[in-house]
């Protein structure tokens, strides 16, 4: 590396090291996850460097996840946030990896990687590496020589040595006084800082990641087949008996699987019914924890018998059939488990998990079409891998921009079976619902919610800590979500008789004021 292209990253890499202390130190997520993420994209454009469509594609979820952190500021748009930016780490330098799966691993190793090629860059050879080390040896050794003299003229002369001690105690008073103003907390949050930042800027030297997957390939070769083939020596007869083996997998999974569909089909689809005594929350639960594990064992063990040489059998089309009528039964399954979710939903109310196995039977779906698709095209492995990790990251991002919390609260406050709801679970969803919770307020005692002996106590101490937070945050905290909260909020207090407005500090005061002007 040029030494003024070694410089600049450097200079880049400690930048974006005093930029992420001063946009996150005693900040909340707010608006400057989009300051360091433009900071970093830029950074990483003016390399120069040709980007693989992998790649393009994190650099567009990070700035949409740092933007939905603006607008909804969830935990899942922060979660986004990070993966996205360690997924820049791992695409943006090595083109050869297309899928996102390799691409975060390929990040990790980086976020070790890059510190390394920092320090190297840092501290290493340059065309004027002899000067250098001749410069550091005469300061060295002309150093110690004059500290030897230090030393025998403060033992000779009292005058001089009283002079050299007030030196050294000032000097040692400033580092005193430097490190008590710089907590080992805030020095490790800039050391996160500066491995972020050098994770995301430099790469390492080599990459395994990236050299293992620019041999695979979205389909099966069959030279290469034929060639390991040879290799092991496998005879046709071993193909066939394996073949044999594979069809009475099919057709006997088959037949069970219809069964189970048939059972579900009859009683879930049709005739559910919640009779007296009935466990709903183990049927949903172990039901459907059992019911994806199968699909995902089935998924499995079809692209477990059409990894190799069974793609190209002159008589696979009767295991092809049965691989797609397997297929498609999963598929029946997942409408299943869609069924039991809903009735969980529709007795206790929508939550997290309901919401999760929600995109998770989506990202089914998509994973059973490219099983199916892998079947009849001798797709590899690799094509699999490849397409179910870029949709999984497509779906997390665009659900980053879902306030998931509001519309769960304002879901279970009109939800039939209030009985079914527990309170705790609605007050522990994040600040930004405090408006909904607050307009609703009267429910938790006029409504027969779960464990809401103290929900309107909570609720106030909630609303308190919330307002005297979004004080102590500057303008880079801010969020659309957190800011019409606090708005929304005031706006209740100020109307409110019960409340003593004294405990809103200042800011409230201020607002009243401009309010009343």
């Amino acid at each position: 590396m040029k030494t003024s292209s070694r410089i600049t990253l450097i200079l880049t890499t400690l930048i974006g090291t005093a930029l992420f202390d001063i946009l996150f130190w005693n900040e909340d997520w707010g608006i400057n996850t989009l300051f360091y993420a433009l900071f970093l994209l830029i950074a990483l454009f003016l390399q120069k460097r040709n980007i693989s469509i992998t790649s393009l594609i994190t650099i567009i979820g990070f700035i949409l996840s740092s933007i939905a952190i603006t607008i909804f500021s969830s935990l899942l748009a922060r979660w986004m946030y990070a993966l996205s930016l360690i997924l820049v780490a791992g695409t943006f330098h090595e083109n050869q990896i297309k899928s996102i799966l390799n691409g975060f691993l390929n990040g990790v190793f980086n976020l070790v990687g890059g510190q390394i090629s920092f320090f190297r860059n840092l501290f290493g050879k340059s065309y004027e590496e002899n000067k250098k080390k001749l410069r550091t040896k005469v300061f060295f050794v002309t150093s110690g020589i004059v500290l030897i003299f230090v030393i025998l003229f403060s033992i000779g002369n009292p005058i001089f040595g009283e002079q050299i001690g007030h030196i050294l105690n000032y000097i040692g008073d400033l580092i005193v006084r430097f490190f008590e103003s710089i907590s080992i907390v805030h020095i490790l949050f800039i050391i996160l800082g500066l491995i972020t930042s050098a994770a995301v800027i430099f790469k390492m030297r080599k990459s395994a990641i990236a050299r293992r997957e620019a041999t695979k390939s979205l389909t099966i070769n069959r030279e290469q087949l034929k060639r390991k083939r040879r290799k092991k020596k496998t005879s046709a007869k071993k193909l066939k008996e394996e073949y044999r083996i594979v069809l009475w997998v099919f057709i006997m999974m088959n037949i069970l699987t219809a069964i189970v569909n048939v059972i579900d089909i009859n009683w879930l689809w049709f005739n559910f019914q919640l009779t007296e005594g009935m466990d709903l929350k183990q049927l949903v639960h172990e039901g459907t924890y059992i019911l994806i594990f199968s699909i995902i064992l089935s998924s499995s063990l079809i692209v477990f018998y059409f990894r190799g040489n069974l793609n190209f059998f002159h008589k696979n089309k009767w295991l092809k059939l049965g691989a797609n009528l397997w297929t498609f039964q999963n598929l029946i399954l997942v409408i299943s488990v869609a069924i039991r979710n809903y009735h969980y939903y529709h007795y206790f109310g929508l939550a997290y998990k309901r919401i999760g196995v929600v995109i998770f039977l989506v990202l089914t779906v998509f994973g059973l079409f490219t099983v199916f698709l892998k079947v009849n095209r001798n797709k590899s492995f690799y094509f699999l891998f490849n397409r179910n990790s870029l949709a999984t990251y497509i779906l997390l991002i665009a659900c980053s921009f879902v306030n998931w919390d509001a519309i769960i609260a304002k879901n279970n406050f009109n939800h039939p079976y209030p009985g079914n709801i527990e309170a705790n679970f609605l007050l522990s969803l994040s600040d930004k619902t405090l408006p909904i919770l607050e307009k609703h307020k009267e429910d938790f005692q006029n409504k027969n919610f779960l464990h809401n002996e103290y929900s309107l106590e909570i609720l106030d101490a909630r609303i308190k800590d919330f307002i005297e937070e979004q004080q102590l945050e500057s303008f880079l905290s801010w969020s659309y979500a957190d800011s019409e909260a606090e708005k929304t909020l005031l706006q209740y207090i100020i109307k409110s008789d019960s409340i003593d407005k004294t405990s809103y500090n200042r800011k409230f005061e201020q607002r009243e004021i401009t309010r009343s002007k």
